[in-house]
């Protein structure tokens, strides 16, 4: 057999099999046949076995794929501008995943970068998304525009991540919310088991976490390192509304909340409750300094008078002088305090607060007045014989001294008796006088 007729054969041959394995759908798309452009995939302008093989694939030429139910084909990576995939057909009852990842050795699901939305679930029976283990991240969301994971609906969890080695979920940046769950029958977002932390908020435009509305609005039941690490612009934990507890620590093995603030460390509009001890726990009051004489930290005062105010912190302002020799006392100077306009407040409040700052309160400034608790108080010059115990009394000056006795004749034969001074009470001091301060509980009476 010629060279020729061999090479003809084989290419004959090839077609046929190339062909057979392509299992070309009916209809108009076979090679030969007259051009349809639907037929052409590669649209090179003409039908060849390849167009056969990749119509084969069920994809059409808007990059949509035709589900056969048989998802196998989805082996590929599908790149390109404004070319979205789309997976159409009915997928059976549950445990049916339409998606399934098994054993990846890298992320299960990367999003490097999207619009809108990362990941978007409009409504699930169960569950929204459930990660059962990661090595790494359970997802991962480089940056997002809108929400970086929403849930509109779960009749469970909105979220769970059940085990990662990392952390559970981290958004590295996003716009608006790093998590989204409009709303959640269970729980929002919960996170079975984490490594290292089980929510990380990097950086957050809005808010860190949001909770709308929940029975129990954040928690962390037990975790190696930290339950929530959040570093926002706004507020780091928001609760709009809770039908039982806002924020419930069960069981800390520290403490159950450690917070700092430039203004306060806690803030509170309404009553509070503690059932244990408040250690080193100060009670203070706004005043202005109505004298003439600057106030020190240390100085003890006498009130003139009360103002009413309209500020969140202080419905009422007192109106103290420096405390001479014999005057009644309110108080031991703390520091001076500042005037601070919040413009994003609570409706019922008005935004102005005062801030307790260190240092002199000049006339006419405001002022923190200590009227319980441990304080430093400057003492009067010459009053050397304090010592822990010993009750004091105001000096001139705004100091203290201590309080002195009268001696009195008993009736009869009984001698004499040494009395305290009839003067107003300041407190009792806890140690003996040193560089001119004193510790002393302050207790005015």
């Amino acid at each position: 057999m010629n060279t020729r007729r061999l090479l003809a054969l084989t290419l004959i041959f090839g077609l046929l099999a190339s062909t057979a394995a392509a299992a070309p759908l009916a209809g108009p798309c076979v090679p030969g046949a007259a051009y349809n452009a639907a037929c052409d995939a590669n649209q090179d302008g003409q039908i060849t076995v390849t167009d056969i093989q990749l119509t084969a694939g069920h994809w059409n030429q808007n990059g949509v794929f035709v589900s056969d139910n048989n998802h196998n084909h989805l082996g590929q990576t599908w790149t390109g501008s404004n070319n979205p995939l789309t997976i159409q057909g009915a997928f059976g009852a549950p445990s049916y995943a339409v998606m399934t990842l098994n054993n990846t050795v890298g992320h299960g699901l990367a999003i490097n970068s999207v619009a809108i939305d990362g990941i978007y679930v409009g409504s699930a029976g169960y569950y929204g998304m459930v990660v059962n283990a990661a090595g790494q991240d359970g997802v991962y969301v480089g940056a997002a525009g809108s929400p970086s994971s929403a849930v509109a609906s779960a009749s469970s969890n909105g979220f769970e991540v059940a085990g990662a080695q990392g952390d559970g979920l981290y958004v590295g940046r996003t716009d608006r919310h790093g998590v989204n769950v409009t709303s959640a029958g269970e729980y929002g977002f919960y996170v079975g088991s984490a490594f290292l932390t089980g929510l990380y908020v990097n950086s957050a435009g809005s808010s860190g976490v949001v909770v709308h509305q929940a029975n129990v609005g954040f928690v962390a039941a037990t975790n190696v390192n930290t339950g929530a690490w959040l570093s926002t612009n706004n507020d780091a934990v928001y609760v709009a509304h809770a039908g039982n507890d806002g924020i419930d620590v069960y069981d800390a093995a520290y403490n159950g909340i450690n917070a700092y603030g430039a203004q306060y460390a806690g803030y509170f509009s309404g009553n509070i409750n503690v059932t244990g001890n408040c250690v080193g726990c100060l009670q203070a009051n706004f005043a202005v300094n109505a004298g003439n004489r600057v106030l020190q930290p240390g100085d003890v005062v006498s009130i003139q008078a009360i103002t009413p105010t309209d500020f969140d912190t202080a419905p009422a302002l007192w109106q103290v002088v420096q405390a001479q020799s014999g005057q009644a006392v309110v108080g031991v100077v703390a520091g001076r305090a500042e005037l601070v306009t919040d413009e994003d407040h609570r409706p019922t409040e008005t935004g102005k607060r005062l801030v307790p700052r260190e240092g002199a309160a000049e006339p006419g400034e405001y002022v923190t007045i200590v009227y319980s608790g441990p304080m430093q108080v400057r003492v009067a010059p010459g009053a050397s014989d304090i010592a822990a115990g010993t009750r004091l009394t105001a000096a001139a000056g705004g100091r203290v001294r201590p309080l002195g006795t009268i001696k009195v004749q008993l009736a009869g034969d009984a001698g004499t008796a040494d009395l305290p001074e009839n003067a107003p009470f300041l407190g009792v001091a806890l140690e003996a006088a040193t560089d001119g301060l004193v510790w002393v509980l302050v207790n005015p009476q």
